[in-house]
């Protein structure tokens, strides 16, 4: 509901305001006195209609027209200026709408209305009749008629968002089809490719085996160092008996030590396998990517074969690996046992001896 209108500088106005009745309104008024321009100033703000500068007063100052909408206020604001080459006003830099609550004004709107002026107005332009205007659509053709009736509940605009909605399911449902048949080609694919889960978990397992050879690696270093110790002892070759009777001990430690040695030749291989297996791993993400070409599921099916053959390699070493488990049990009691023989043998060797002098010395020297 249209509640006032503020006129500046618009035609025959130069700072009028005018307030309306929430019912009917009639403005009456001597001919010429400006009953029009009010009207024409609605339709300005309402239409932005007519174009151009005519209607700007010769009051001077820039055109403003305030229209109170719904308790908001619609401002249609232009301005001129003097073109001394052509003698006469031409438009000025400003020319646009504002309205309450919104911080920057609308610019750059063309001949049309800004959409939330437009909105909040909710005016129609058939909502205009001037004067000297014949009775309403008699005197107009059927062409006209047809056309300001389109114009009220916008047929064209429904037949045509019919037809693009038409045309767009058509499309979509087109598109649909071809996806649903990709979806069953890349399903049928993807179903060659079952095994990857089953291989990634195995792979897991491996990273964990791999982890437990390290610590296992770790550990014989350590065996390997007193194993060297109990080799230099060895070549010694001490006429002692007390050292003779443990010579069984040493041929012992010298058959684990060989033992030792093959398994860290089998502990290389398993990393070799690994190896394999994350190059493999690497195969699978680039096939996946590729999995949309057909030649490639040879090629998968035949890795298929090489993970299975690996799988079996896996099997052989964790027979491997328990075997070392074993032997590492074997190992601790060993150990133990060598703990006793050198609580022993300090016993019966202490670090003078009066035979053998030098050897001792030189016996005791290596063992610090």
């Amino acid at each position: 509901m249209i509640e006032s209108i503020t006129l500046k500088n618009f035609r025959s106005y130069k700072d009028a305001r005018i307030e309306f009745h929430p019912n009917v309104n009639i403005i009456i008024g001597e001919n010429d006195s400006g009953k029009t321009n009010i009207l024409r100033a609605i339709n300005l703000v309402v239409n932005n209609h007519p174009s151009g500068t005519d209607y700007i007063s010769d009051w001077g100052g820039d055109l403003q027209i305030d229209l109170e909408v719904d308790g908001k206020v619609i401002t249609r604001a232009k301005n001129v200026k003097w073109s001394k080459k052509y003698g006469v006003f031409k438009a000025g830099e400003i020319n646009e709408y504002r309205l309450t609550g919104e911080k920057e004004p609308f610019k750059a709107f063309g001949v049309g209305v800004p959409d939330l002026i437009k909105k909040h107005l909710n005016i129609s332009p058939t909502s205009f009749a001037f004067q000297l205007e014949g009775p309403f659509l008699l005197n107009k053709s059927a062409a006209d008629v047809a056309r300001h009736y389109n114009n009220i509940v916008n047929l064209d605009i429904i037949d045509t968002t019919i037809s693009n909605i038409a045309g767009t399911l058509r499309k979509e449902r087109g598109a649909l089809k071809i996806e649903a048949d990709r979806e069953k080609v890349l399903a049928e694919k993807l179903s060659a490719f079952d095994w990857l889960e089953q291989a990634e978990s195995d792979l897991i397992e491996l990273e964990k085996m791999d982890e437990l050879i390290v610590r296992h690696q770790n550990e014989w270093s350590e065996l390997r160092g007193l194993v060297a110790n109990y080799k230099r002892f060895y070549a010694l070759d001490l006429a002692l008996d007390d050292v003779l009777q443990h010579e069984k001990t040493v041929e012992d430690l010298l058959k684990l030590t060989a033992q030792i040695e093959q398994l860290r030749e089998d502990e290389i291989q398993l990393k070799s396998y690994l190896a394999k297996i994350e190059a493999l791993k690497k195969q699978e993400e680039e096939y996946k990517k590729i999995s949309k070409c057909g030649a490639q599921v040879d090629n998968l099916i035949k890795l298929n074969t090489v993970i299975e053959k690996l799988t079996k390699e896996q099997d052989e070493l964790s027979r491997i690996l328990a075997k070392w488990n074993t032997l590492n049990k074997q190992q601790d009691q060993i150990d133990q046992k060598l703990i006793r023989l050198e609580a022993e043998f300090k016993k019966a060797m202490p670090n003078t001896c009066p035979i053998f002098n030098v050897q001792c010395a030189y016996i005791d020297k290596v063992k610090k």
